[in-house]
């Protein structure tokens, strides 16, 4: 399927969401799905500086499909076997067009892995998933819920750099779905808390001799930064606050500066913050159009 591209910059990890296949081989037991399921959580509009636009349906295969991978172990006990089932069920849902069946399925491996391997760290992917898929298909109240319980589940991850990475886009997905669904003052809320989250990582980071050790991770990092201050700076700029807006596009600058992977694309990251903003402008005028369409119709 043909993917029409939005607002893109280059970028060296996961350029192209796994393809959609069922788990076969042990191999499959050591996947981090991680950064394809926050790729996936970005999926069908254009939301983000490294965003495609996808089908709905082709985001939820990955997601579906990067899930079973994860949970598929050589000698599975009958509880797991269970949740691979489902999950492979869920994907047989969406290869026919079944997004609803696909979706209950999922829902049903989550609440037993929940139940059954209540230590075991991919719900934090499960939960993500499953509220990427309603997130898709702009369901954003039913997607909250499953974002907040990965945000409970981060625990599990050991990991700091890729923790706190998965809870500043988990807290950027709960602010852009709060947006979408008319709640301003919930939505900033989220993105300050991911804003706030990053700071205190990156102090931590400096004070840390390991910090040079994960340069994909950091450099993933800023790119997740950078997309919380983006929908941030949209967000007040819909509220007609521009000096806040001013002073996040400005902090946004000042990231990719100061970023080895991203300070020689400034100028291109500042061009597609104006173009995104215009993008998002021209929606709000064709949602008020709508409603006030709506409201002239002589149609009950």
């Amino acid at each position: 399927m043909a993917a029409k591209r939005g607002l893109a910059l280059p970028r060296r990890l996961f350029q192209r969401a796994p393809t959609p296949v069922a788990p076969r081989a042990s191999s499959a037991a050591t996947a981090t799905p991680i950064r394809a399921l926050s790729n996936a959580a970005r999926g069908s509009r254009s939301d983000g500086f490294y965003v495609s636009k996808r089908a709905v349906k082709t985001t939820l295969l990955a997601g579906a499909a990067i899930t079973g991978a994860y949970l598929y172990l050589d000698r599975e006990n009958a509880d797991r076997k269970e949740i691979r089932f489902l999950l492979e069920r869920s994907q047989l849902s969406l290869e026919r067009g079944e997004i609803e069946q696909s979706m209950k399925e999922q829902q049903k491996a989550f609440e037993l892995l929940k139940t059954k391997f209540p230590e075991d760290k991919s719900k934090i992917a499960m939960a993500i998933a499953i509220g990427a898929a309603f997130e898709k298909t702009e369901h954003f109240a039913t997607a909250v819920p499953f974002y907040r319980e990965a945000l409970e589940f981060l625990s599990l991850e050991p990991r700091i750099v890729y923790r706190e990475d998965l809870r500043i886009m988990v807290l950027d997905r709960l602010g852009q779905c709060f947006k979408n669904a008319g709640d301003m003052e919930a939505a900033e809320n989220h993105f300050k808390q991911a804003i706030d989250a990053y700071d205190q990582l990156k102090g931590k980071l400096s004070l840390s001799a390991d910090a040079a050790n994960e340069p994909s991770v950091l450099s993933k990092l800023d790119e997740d930064v950078l997309n919380v201050f983006l929908h941030y700076t949209v967000l007040l700029t819909t509220l007609q606050r521009p000096d806040d807006a001013a002073r996040a596009r400005q902090r946004l600058s000042s990231i990719a500066r100061s970023s080895p992977q991203l300070r020689g694309q400034v100028a291109k990251i500042q061009r597609q913050v104006i173009d995104y903003i215009a993008l998002e402008g021209i929606r709000e005028q064709r949602k008020l159009q709508q409603l006030k369409g709506d409201e002239g119709s002589d149609f009950v």
